[in-house]
């Protein structure tokens, strides 16, 4: 089934930073978490490596590839944060 929605690695990596300091009230294990999260989505160190093929990245031209904006949100984050990462996302999420 061919995806929805594609994004720019690059981009998605610095969305993060629309996650204010007040918001960072996470313990160093949920942060551990949701940092793994996200450096699966941007970390393509190898860009065959079949973990992220699978999780839609492209590497002929750097973009992650989704069914839904939920793929690209932490579980982890409350939801006050996943509210603020899908209004970002939003402003760089193309549909295809």
């Amino acid at each position: 089934m061919a995806k929805i929605y594609k994004i720019s690695s690059v981009d998605y990596e610095f969305l993060i930073r629309v996650l204010d300091d007040s918001s960072m009230n996470y313990s160093d294990k949920e942060w551990e978490t949701i940092d793994k999260f996200w450096s699966d989505w941007v970390s393509h160190p190898l860009a065959n490596n079949n973990k992220h093929h699978n999780r839609g990245f492209n590497p002929k031209d750097g973009y992650d590839y989704v069914d839904s904006i939920e793929e690209l949100i932490p579980p982890q984050l409350t939801e006050k944060d996943k509210e603020l990462l899908r209004a970002e996302i939003n402003k760089h999420l193309i549909k295809i």
